[in-house]
């Protein structure tokens, strides 16, 4: 009977195994789609932001210089007309801004050239300028060799954050923390909005965005929020490069 009980502990053993090893490939599989989801968008954000540059780009710049060269062409004395260049000039150059602002917010270049908590603070620079909101960023000597991939990563999830705090949380201010502790990544993000139900916020695509990206690159999130006491979210994402580059 002893031989018996062996047997089927094996094959219960091998059972087990091949059920593990199944959701190892199935947990495998899931993390390369998620990698390919998150690196097609960061991909086509790039395309869709160099052809904004070559093409409408191009074109209102040109447009710009004819307008201009219109100056030369209206009466002083004809008031109306010139008031009708003037204003078309102003609406041309703040279409232009934006347009650059768009292309920025694409591809932020200032990501690989200037580092994150340089292009996070630009970016907090940006918004203040149309929110009454106060920004702060506490970064510990953020090293630079993180990867690129953790980097742009981190970038878009503090853009969605401060986006979904902008719309909904009717915030004061906004704090973030970067962090590189015991070769973890550390992201912390707080608002003093009006906070919301944890449970109702859980299948925002805002938060199912974030939660991809976070799960992509092998890290955990946790967020802490209720109404009447501001929002609080924590991303904690290791920096090996064996967790850091899906395949």
């Amino acid at each position: 009977m002893q031989w018996i009980w062996q047997i089927i502990l094996s094959v219960v053993l091998i059972i087990f195994i091949l059920i593990r090893y199944r959701l190892f490939l199935l947990h495998k599989r899931q993390k390369h789609q998620l990698y390919i989801i998150v690196s097609t968008q960061e991909q086509e954000r790039q395309r869709l932001a160099k052809d904004l540059h070559d093409d409408l780009g191009t074109s209102l710049s040109t447009l710009r210089l004819y307008i201009a060269a219109m100056s030369d062409l209206i009466s002083t004395q004809n008031e109306d007309l010139k008031q009708i260049h003037g204003n078309a000039l102003q609406i041309l150059d703040t279409s232009i801004r934006n347009m650059r602002e768009h292309l920025f917010q694409l591809n932020p270049k200032i990501v690989e050239e200037h580092g994150l908590p340089s292009a996070i603070n630009n970016y907090m620079f940006k918004m203040s300028r149309f929110n009454k909101l106060k920004f702060n960023l506490h970064d510990s000597h953020f090293p630079e060799y993180v990867s690129p991939e953790i980097k742009i990563n981190i970038y878009r999830i503090m853009q969605e954050l401060v986006n979904n705090t902008i719309k909904y949380a009717e915030a004061k201010s906004i704090s973030i923390q970067l962090m590189y502790r015991d070769k973890q990544v550390i992201f912390i993000y707080e608002d003093d909005g009006k906070g919301f139900d944890n449970e109702k916020i859980k299948s925002g695509y805002g938060l199912k965005n974030i939660s991809t990206r976070v799960e992509m690159l092998g890290g955990t999130i946790s967020l802490d929020t209720k109404p009447g006491y501001g929002n609080n979210v924590m991303i904690e994402i290791p920096s090996s490069n064996k967790k850091n580059h899906v395949r």
